[in-house]
């Protein structure tokens, strides 16, 4: 285990303090001092001398002396000088700012051009790159941030990388340990077969949703062909060809009959080639109108299915709508609240302290007051008025990062949202021009007339003819013939709506053995999906097995704080998260000294994972009322009423409880 420690803090015009050393020898350390009397600046130093950065992780922050007018003091170099002990061996670091005045050509007076930073290891002069270098061999910028601010894990370190940080602490489990731990999964390994758990489930899942759509549109399609069965009450299929062949011969005897009657066997020849005719005009007429029912009937079903299927993607889009929209107005809400902190932020940053006219005689004696007093007084008025400043900067800092990161969040939900909304649009019409395309193509499908079948035609040419005939060969016989005619007429009525009766039961058969095969399809592809469910709720299962094993191995890391890398969904899903607490308290809900607290067990654990401690700087240690279990040293900056800057250093190493 590697151990860095601060043995000595030299500060030279940064930020507010003019000079300051404090020798920590590398002890425990406690800076006392009333609010703005430094104790951040030394937190700022410390981070400034190894990551070039403020405490909070600003790179952009003012580290020169201020006058009292606000203004900075020009001509001054900027310093730090840190001594670490390195396994006990000293390294000392120094960082220096200076400005860059230069004398433009033609003019008299030097302008300020810029700023340069210098660097030295050891009172060595070294190039910025050798100086990172160094600091990098010892640790990099965000191990040193990790383990030196107990807030840096729990508050500024994205959740996702604090989640990562956990898994590679304790190691990540196999299927085969997670399959182990939990007997109801032991069906699991044999479930998967060759699969990963994520694949099988993206299978599974997907088929789940073949199988729900198509059990969607089952009922639908099971009503429509019930709905087009034809009635068949009051027929005895049994005795339809019976019943058809007896009206058949019976009406043959009335043709014979009437061919007797009628002028010889001319008109009998002729009314045989007649019946012929008739026979075969009629299987014209059935071939027709089964021909036309065929032509829509497959156009129709198509139709109603894309119109299903379109309405369930403009619901769709509709949602994406309503999704874009509820984005977009948190967009102009949080740009509209980030310009209004920029510009109380600029007007915080441009207030300057001015002093009005003070009394200069005792209130009670009437004496004139001394100038020490006076001074006195205007320098407490000022520190109050900086006070004042700091305290409503580091409020507006951290609202404007609170805003920053929502709207970030939001802008990026926008334009995924945007993405989705021109699927969806683009998904819509193209389902609508294919209804269109199917609604043209019906409305294009024209009933074909019989009289336009050459067959028919032809036929229907050959009956006038024989008709023709027989009319000619009657003549004489006419009201006889009119009579048996009547009596065919009947019989052929009778038989056509035999044949009508015969047909309608052979359609209802088609479509009772289609219903079944609708129900057959529904029944097999529910069993399907419950066999499905059963091995989602196992991957479901897997993965709530493993978020126990891996949260309890986690937090067997740690002595106070606990972790929940896991969110159960209200729909049975899990969502990936990282969220600190102490003793069931979530991590925003504690108070500043249990913070502090977690974040020391935090850095415990992450020295131990790194092999690396490293000083661990607490700011408002005043809010601590219990001692700090840790091996590393610690600088508090601890709130007092002192004007100046205190500084106790421990006698010695503590040693970890």
């Amino acid at each position: 285990m590697r151990e860095i420690r601060i043995g000595r803090l030299v500060l030279t015009n940064f930020q507010k303090v003019r000079s300051l050393s404090i020798e920590m020898g590398g002890s425990d350390t406690s800076i006392y001092g009333e609010n703005t009397a430094g104790k951040t600046t030394i937190a700022n130093a410390i981070a400034y001398i190894l990551t070039g950065k403020s405490s909070l992780g600003q790179t952009d922050f003012a580290i020169k002396t201020l006058g009292p007018d606000g203004e900075p003091l020009h001509n001054l170099e900027h310093s730090v000088e840190l001594t670490l002990l390195i396994d006990g061996r000293p390294l000392v670091l120094a960082r220096t700012m200076r400005e860059i005045w230069t004398k433009p050509r033609g003019q008299a007076q030097r302008v300020f051009s810029g700023h340069e930073t210098t660097f030295a290891i050891d009172g060595v002069p070294v190039q910025k790159k050798e100086y990172e270098a160094r600091i990098a061999a010892i640790a990099d910028e965000e191990t040193f941030r990790l383990l030196t601010s107990p807030t840096y894990f729990p508050e500024q370190l994205h959740w996702q990388k604090r989640r990562a940080l956990l898994l590679e602490v304790v190691g990540d489990l196999t299927d085969a340990e997670v399959i182990a731990s939990n007997k109801a999964l032991a069906d699991l390994p044999a479930i998967l077969g060759a699969r990963n758990l994520a694949d099988h489930k993206a299978v599974i899942s997907a088929r789940r949703a073949a199988i729900n759509k198509v059990l969607t549109n089952l009922p639908a399609r099971i009503d429509e062909a019930t709905h087009n069965l034809p009635s068949i009450t009051g027929i005895v299929p049994a005795t339809l060809d019976s019943d058809i062949a007896r009206l058949r011969a019976d009406a043959e005897a009335k043709r014979a009959e009437k061919a007797q009657v009628s002028s010889g066997g001319a008109v009998a020849d002729a009314k045989v080639r007649l019946r012929e005719i008739e026979a075969e005009i009629l299987r014209i007429r059935n071939q027709h109108a089964a021909e036309e029912r065929e032509r829509v009937a497959d156009l129709d079903t198509v139709i109603r299915e894309y119109s299903s299927e379109l309405a369930e993607l403009q619901r769709l889009r509709q949602e994406h709508e309503t999704d874009l929209r509820n984005a977009e107005r948190h967009v102009e809400d949080l740009t509209r609240e980030r310009q209004i902190l920029l510009a109380e932020h600029k007007a915080i940053s441009e207030r300057t302290f001015n002093v009005g006219p003070m009394e200069d005689t005792c209130p009670a004696c009437g004496q004139p007051l001394p100038a020490d007093r006076l001074e006195d007084a205007r320098q407490h008025a000022e520190a109050e008025f900086n006070a004042k400043r700091a305290r409503d900067l580091e409020e507006n800092v951290r609202q404007g990062t609170r805003v920053r990161d929502d709207l970030v969040k939001w802008t990026t939900d926008a334009e995924e949202c945007k993405k989705r909304l021109e699927q969806a649009r683009l998904a819509v019409t193209t389902k609508e021009q294919e209804r269109e395309d199917a609604r043209a193509a019906r409305a294009a499908v024209e009933p074909r007339l019989i009289t336009d079948r050459p067959d028919f035609a032809a036929v229907s040419a050959r009956e006038q003819e024989v008709e023709a005939e027989i009319a000619r060969l009657q003549v004489d016989s006419t009201e006889a013939v009119a009579k048996v005619d009547e009596e065919i007429r009947g019989l052929e009525h009778s038989i056509k709506t035999l044949e009508e009766a015969k047909a309608a039961v052979k359609l209802h058969a088609d479509g009772t053995t289609r219903i079944e095969e609708l129900r057959n399809q529904e029944t097999t592809l529910t069993a399907e999906l419950e066999r499905i469910e059963r091995e989602i709720y196992l991957t479901e299962e897997f993965t709530r097995a493993k978020v126990a094993l891996l949260e309890s191995r986690i937090n067997a890391k740690f002595r106070l704080a606990r972790f929940r890398l896991f969110n159960p969904l209200v729909n049975g899903g899990l969502e990936e998260v990282c969220e600190v607490a102490v003793d069931g308290v979530p991590y925003a809900s504690l108070n500043h000294g249990h913070r502090i607290a977690a974040g020391v067990d935090v850095i415990n654990t992450l020295a131990e994972h790194f092999g690396l401690r490293a000083p661990i700087v607490l700011d408002n240690a005043e809010a601590l009322t219990v001692p700090i279990d840790t091996a590393s040293q610690v600088i508090r900056l601890t709130v007092s009423e002192d004007r100046a800057l205190r500084v106790e250093r421990a006698a010695k190493e503590r040693q970890a409880v």
